[in-house]
Formats: C-alpha cells, sequence, structure tokens
C-alpha cells in the first residue's frame, strides 16, 4: 500500500514507480495499491492498482488488507498515512 500525493515532488514518485517496477519483476505474486491525488503516474505498471480516493473511515481496512505500507517520501521520516 502506497498513500500520497502523487503529484507532489516531495512524495517522490519516480522513485516510488522505479521501486515498484524492480519489486513487482522480482516477485511475481506481489500486488500493490497506489492511493491518492496523482496515480496516473503509475500506470501501466504490472499487478498495481490506482485508486484516486480512499476516505478516512476506509482507511483502517485498506492498511489491514495489506502487509506493508511504502513511503517515498523525500521529507518525512515515516509513512504518515497510518498515522492520519
Amino acid at each position: 500500500l502506497c498513500v500520497g500525493r502523487w503529484e507532489d515532488d516531495q512524495k517522490n514518485a519516480p522513485l516510488l514507480r522505479r521501486a515498484l517496477r524492480g519489486v513487482t519483476r522480482t516477485l511475481p505474486d506481489v500486488r500493490v495499491t497506489v492511493v491518492g491525488s496523482g496515480t496516473d503516474r503509475f500506470a501501466g505498471l504490472a499487478r498495481v492498482e490506482r485508486v484516486e480516493n480512499v476516505p478516512n473511515s476506509k482507511m483502517p481496512a485498506m492498511l489491514d488488507a495489506h502487509r506493508f505500507l511504502l513511503s517515498a517520501s523525500r521529507f518525512e521520516g515515516f509513512p504518515i498515512g497510518g498515522l492520519e
């Protein structure tokens, strides 16, 4: 699960795209969900679901359904999506 404002340079969408491409090539059974505005930056990646908007009330279930919360942020020291 990757949550962010992907059109914001701080979230570093190019780094996340490269990482996801490597992960999905290396681990053929992995599936990824990228959530937030600007998810069009991840179009065409295999096994990557893009979701533009998730209400706060749905985030706990979404976090529970995934094994990892991945952050590519340049400036945040931890994935803020889990705290919000």
